[in-house]
């Protein structure tokens, strides 16, 4: 039987710049495509059909999907959708996206992303979605998304925002993170002699052990 996952990911993000501009430069999708680690636009046949490839690391093996999105906005309700496939043909993994999005302001230079997707992974990839690996990366990589955003909505000159880009995120890496964190809290509760209720953080290693 094939391995098959299907994610869920709901998340809002601050944006510290005017709705305007944050809408404007979501619609930039080669400059966007810089802020997502370790994807590339290899062509744009047409304003809402881009293809592409993304790599990610994942505990130790890399998966690189080539692939498509469609990309539909309205631009009255600062909306948008993606619908995106690609293939992972070295490692015979596939994965289809498809994720909305609304812009909300919030503030005069403040405004709220609200972004709500679906994942479906199959192959060897999606063991690591059951072990939660694939979890931690997401979030990793849409911490990365809004600090490259901010940094490009920052920048001075164009020169400047065409230098800024997400970090590549290393799996392996997650990985001896939540080790070490996971040792941390059990040396801490250790030396407490029990005594002490573990802090929130080893909480979520303790709970994370169990799955």
């Amino acid at each position: 039987m094939e391995d098959w996952i299907a994610m869920k990911i709901v998340r809002t993000l601050e944006i510290h710049s005017p709705i305007e501009t944050v809408w404007g430069l979501l619609q930039d999708i080669p400059t966007v495509s810089q802020c997502l680690p370790g994807a590339q636009l290899t062509e744009s046949p047409s304003d809402d059909h881009h293809q592409g490839t993304v790599s990610v690391e994942i505990g130790p093996m890399t998966a690189t999907f080539d692939g498509a999105a469609r990309i539909t906005t309205n631009r009255a309700e600062y909306r948008g959708r993606i619908d995106g496939k690609g293939t992972d043909r070295r490692g015979g993994n596939q994965g289809e996206l498809t994720m909305e999005y609304q812009l909300q302001s919030v503030a005069p230079d403040e405004t709220s992303l609200a972004i709500d997707v679906d994942v479906d992974l199959s192959g060897s990839i999606a063991r690591f979605g059951r072990s939660g690996l694939i979890n931690q990366i997401t979030d990793r990589l849409i911490v990365d998304f809004l600090e490259c955003l901010e940094a490009k909505l920052a920048a001075v000159t164009g020169e400047e925002a065409a230098s800024v880009s997400a970090h590549k995120i290393r799996g392996i890496s997650l990985v001896l993170s939540s080790l070490g964190a996971g040792l941390a809290g059990w040396f801490r509760r250790l030396c407490s002699g029990g005594k002490n209720p573990p802090e929130d953080g080893d909480e979520r290693d303790e709970d994370a052990g169990h799955h």
